[in-house]
């Protein structure tokens, strides 16, 4: 019998350029290099969640990409989990993100005295936001050459 993961797994299938990401938890399907497969693609993952209804799951629209994941799974919850361990236990979590799958994290950073920054996008509570990767990459290449980062 097939499972609902296989199931989603199959999208890949549906055309050149959709990209399967299994990340365990999940499995987000990504339309970025075929955007002309978008809509067939939503209704694949809608077909696939229909025949298994049985299972909880929820639906998370990102950049080009659909994710499907059991519902209370949140990179949030674990990141929040992760630092009340050591050695991260006392530590300030930096966090930087671009998609609606990190917004729990920016949603928890606060109460766990991290700080979130963003991609290009705003989301409440960030610490900020940078214009693009070029300038992420900047401000962390002077982060490990000169102990700080610039904006």
């Amino acid at each position: 019998p097939i499972d609902l993961r296989r199931r989603l797994a199959a999208a890949a299938g549906i055309g050149s350029g959709i990209v399967v990401e299994d990340k365990g938890y999940s499995l987000a399907l990504h339309y970025r290099k075929a955007p002309e497969h978008a809509e067939q693609l939503r209704r694949h993952i809608a077909a696939a969640r229909t025949a298994f209804s049985a299972e909880p799951t929820e639906l998370l629209l990102g950049k080009a990409m659909f994710e499907v994941k059991r519902p209370g799974i949140s990179k949030g919850e674990s990141i929040r989990k992760l630092m009340a361990h050591p050695p991260f236990s006392g530590r300030m979590p930096v966090f930087i993100g671009d998609d609606v799958t990190d917004e729990s994290v920016f949603e928890v950073l606060p109460g766990i005295g991290g700080k979130g920054f963003s991609v290009s996008r705003y989301f409440p509570g960030l610490a900020g936001v940078f214009k693009d990767p070029a300038q992420v990459r900047s401000a962390l290449d002077s982060l490990a050459t000169n102990g700080r980062a610039r904006a």
